[in-house]
């Protein structure tokens, strides 16, 4: 049976944002199957202030409407509150206006938009999908951002509660932030984890390595470890900075650091202290998904970063990239999170713990002096990809949910 399909994100594409590269994904998916897709979105991108993206569209199958909002960038959290709140104005109206909807579906970000949707699917008498990306007001709270037990956090829990109680199915990307959810409001939850979104090219890898490290000024003899997204709160550098107060082992390594976020500025910082030892640390902003998954194939060791504060109210989504690229993944922040067990279980990479300064400088002699070493951690990865955690598997179970939903 064919359905009618109304997504509703912050960014589509072609915004580089995670969950705009994830639920691009997935609609493309369902409307190749035949089923009808809308997705309502920001008329802004994702990390680029004042851009403006067409109001309508149509890309594979997909209708695509963007709502009007700020585009004030996302490093202040003024801004922030701006882009949601212009992004939210003309939500309801909107919502309410796209006739013969059969299933909605929210992602998590800004907080209120899942409770909008959910509110403008029972007046349609929609199912209702809630893919939780990030916990709110947990996370805010958590980071410092929102005090705790304001007047404003307990009205976000509350919405918070209801939506999970009256969601037909509430889909979380991994088992540690299922278990929140359920502990806040029981609800028919499913674990389904993000994928990767890029795809190294199959032909040419070598003449694409070279033409990007020539864009980016990267020597061709350098091993690159990269961190690649978001530098924000929720993520803690720690043992990176400490990193860069050492001396430089060998001039072997070079630090690509891709991205934007609110820690950006302080990273570029001890960047200066860290070239004075020895390192060579460059930095860029975000790329075109078009050139990810050659990006993700150039790494020598690929950097993920989490605060603990943080664990279990995100999952950091690059991980999948990581695996498809076939490359060790190392995790700055702490071995009890749920992303560092995962790492240490599979055997895909090593966790370094910010109070130990001289860590991440041994694991990199190390890889430097055992190559086979690392290339297990390679090989582990490729395996985890194939078996686990492929493409095709997660959007396999995402359309079952979708078209099952009754």
């Amino acid at each position: 049976m064919k359905r009618h399909f109304l997504v509703v994100n912050q960014y589509y594409w072609p915004s580089i944002a995670a969950t705009s590269q994830l639920v691009t994904d997935l609609c493309e998916q369902l409307a190749g199957q035949g089923h009808q897709v809308t997705v309502v979105c920001s008329q802004s991108a994702y990390g680029v202030s004042g851009t403006q993206l067409r109001r309508t569209e149509n890309k594979n199958g997909v209708r695509i409407l963007r709502l009007p909002s700020f585009s004030f960038g996302r490093n202040a959290n003024w801004g922030r509150l701006l882009n949601y709140g212009s992004f939210s104005a003309g939500l309801l109206p909107t919502l309410l206006g796209v006739r013969n909807v059969d299933v909605m579906m929210s992602l998590s970000t800004p907080p209120i938009l899942a409770s909008v949707v959910l509110g403008a699917a029972r007046l349609k008498k929609a199912k209702f999908i809630y893919w939780c990306q990030d916990i709110y007001p947990d996370i805010a709270v958590a980071l410092g951002v929102l005090k705790s037990n304001s007047w404003i956090e307990r009205e976000l829990n509350r919405l918070k509660k209801w939506t999970l109680a009256k969601a037909d199915k509430v889909i979380a990307p991994s088992d540690g932030m299922g278990s929140v959810l359920v502990e806040k409001s029981p609800c028919d939850l499913v674990t389904i984890p993000n994928w990767s979104v890029s795809t190294p090219p199959q032909s040419g890898l070598s003449e694409a390595q070279a033409a990007l490290r020539a864009q980016l000024g990267i020597q061709p003899e350098k091993k690159l470890i990269i961190y690649a997204g978001n530098m924000g709160r929720a993520h803690d550098f720690s043992a990176l900075l400490s990193c860069w107060e050492s001396s430089a082992p060998q001039n072997e390594c070079e630090f690509l650091l891709i991205g934007d976020g609110a820690k950006k500025e302080s990273l570029e910082m001890a960047a200066e202290t860290g070239r004075q030892n020895g390192w060579a640390i460059s930095f860029s902003p975000y790329l075109p998904k078009e050139d990810l998954g050659v990006l993700l194939s150039m790494g020598w060791v690929h950097l993920l970063a989490i605060d603990v504060r943080a664990d279990r109210l995100v999952f950091p989504s690059k991980l999948y990239g990581i695996l498809h690229a076939g490359r060790p993944t190392w995790l700055l922040g702490p071995k009890r999170s749920e992303v560092g067990q995962w790492i240490l279980s599979h055997g895909t990479g090593v966790v370094f713990d910010a109070s130990n300064k001289e860590t991440l400088r041994k694991q990199i002699v190390k890889a430097l002096d055992e190559p086979a070493w690392l290339k297990q951690q390679s090989v582990n990865a490729t395996r985890m990809h194939r078996e686990v955690h492929a493409r095709e598997l997660a959007l396999d179970r995402f359309t079952e949910v979708f078209v099952e939903i009754n």
